[in-house]
């Protein structure tokens, strides 16, 4: 794939968590607005972070399939969480 196009996913994807971020601050869920803000800096492709190819396959991943695949509600997991 070409370059471009990963830039674009991360542009794509850090857009798609800053929205998530906003909406779960608006209902004013502490959590998940760290979580979301987190990934939205994570995945921003302005400031890249070197963090080495294989690190970045195994973070796409594990976001990909908690994010399409959630083994437990999203909910029970952010409980486990103290914020």
């Amino acid at each position: 794939m070409p370059y471009g196009f990963y830039q674009l996913v991360r542009f794509v994807a850090m857009i798609g968590f800053a929205i998530l971020a906003f909406q779960a601050n608006e209902q004013k869920q502490q959590k998940r607005t760290l979580i979301y803000g987190s990934l939205a800096l994570l995945f921003q492709p302005f400031l890249k972070g070197s963090l080495g190819r294989a690190l970045w396959n195994v973070i796409d991943l594990i976001v990909a399939v908690v994010c399409w695949f959630p083994p437990v509600p999203l909910s029970c997991v952010l409980n486990s969480f103290s914020v």
